[in-house]
């Protein structure tokens, strides 16, 4: 794992989270998790895990500008002024200081960037 990846798992523990079963079967969980964070008054940064009733989980990133996959935001943690401000209000130091080099591989996961924005 990257430890840019493993920086934005770091960063993203702090943002506000919520684990919300889906009442049925669904074949896309996003819009659910849209309507969830509207009808909850849910604000950025969030964390929003929905579990299937299949027992998959799915996971996002709700930000300043839209709903992004939790993947996208662990990569790209720092393009969020939100999570930034997280880093900044904790401390970079506290944050990241045990990441050791040689407990991480330098090969990047691949992923579909056109899934990034939801």
């Amino acid at each position: 794992m990257s430890r840019r990846r493993l920086e934005g798992r770091r960063v993203l523990q702090f943002a506000y989270t919520v684990v919300v079963q889906a009442p049925f079967e669904m074949p896309v969980t996003v819009n659910y998790a849209r309507k969830y964070a509207r009808d909850h008054s849910i604000k950025a940064p969030a964390v929003i895990k929905i579990k299937r009733v299949s027992g998959v989980v799915d996971s996002y990133f709700l930000g300043h500008k839209g709903m992004f996959s939790l993947d996208y935001a662990e990569l790209h943690w720092m393009t969020f002024p939100s999570l930034r401000q997280i880093v900044d209000t904790v401390g970079r130091k506290q944050l990241f200081d045990d990441l050791r080099e040689g407990d991480l591989s330098h090969n990047e996961e691949s992923y579909n960037a056109s899934y990034a924005f939801i």
